[in-house]
């Protein structure tokens, strides 16, 4: 028997994958929520026509958009969304159905292998980020979010762990939120490169814009979310 590997046809099978993932996403034109919760430097980047393919980062992508579609109903829940004003923040719930018990208020559906164990306001605060701006959009102060922990608690035991986390934002918290989303935005869309502060530590060390075009060092970023010193939990 003889047994060989193939990394040509590897890479060939995942770009085929990403390009099939690209066609069926295709956003509409302008600015998303998902463009502000990253590294505003990559987001202002892309839309210079700077977009750079690293295998790795599309095998963590692709892996998380299989384990997205089998937690995702298949119709019917995913809602399109827009902050109208200036500028105008589009938006993407996953799941979002009133009169259904479980996603009866906006929820965000992720997958990571970041521990279970951790807490969810430190490790995945851009999550919430995320989840806070599709509330503000649809004017509810609840959101759910659903984080498949894929690797478990990475200690103990590696077996998958679905987490869900009932958040209630407080009075204003939403209100608030809304000048730091168009702050964002208007850097993205900004003619000068944003500054190597606007984004999150620990993006820098796979992101294509500093491994595969060398066009940024990275730098010190937020520790923290916006959020950050939310309740990790609201009952009822």
């Amino acid at each position: 028997m003889l047994l060989r590997e193939n990394p040509e046809a590897a890479a060939q099978i995942l770009a085929e994958a990403r390009e099939r993932v690209d066609a069926r996403d295709l956003r509409v034109p302008g600015i998303h929520v998902s463009d502000l919760i990253r590294c505003l430097r990559r987001s202002w980047y892309e839309r210079q026509g700077y977009v750079a393919r690293d295998p790795d980062v599309d095998s963590i992508m692709l892996l998380g958009q299989s384990h997205h579609g089998i937690l995702q109903p298949p119709k019917g829940v995913e809602v399109h969304v827009l902050l109208d004003g200036d500028p105008p923040i589009h938006g993407t719930v996953d799941a979002y159905l009133p009169a259904s018990v479980l996603y009866q208020h906006p929820t965000e559906i992720k997958s990571t292998r970041y521990s279970s164990e951790k807490p969810v306001i430190d490790a995945l605060g851009h999550y919430i980020e995320q989840l806070a701006s599709y509330c503000l959009m649809l004017g509810d102060e609840q959101g759910r979010l659903v984080v498949w922990h894929i690797m478990g608690d990475y200690a103990k035991r590696r077996s998958p762990k679905l987490r869900v986390w009932d958040i209630m934002f407080e009075a204003g918290e939403l209100q608030s939120w809304e000048p730091e989303l168009r702050r964002r935005a208007r850097i993205v869309l900004g003619d000068e490169e944003p500054s190597l502060d606007e984004h999150f530590e620990w993006e820098c060390k796979d992101c294509p814009l500093r491994t595969v075009l060398g066009l940024c060092d990275g730098g010190e970023g937020r520790v923290a979310a916006w959020f950050y010193g939310l309740p990790e939990w609201v009952s009822g």
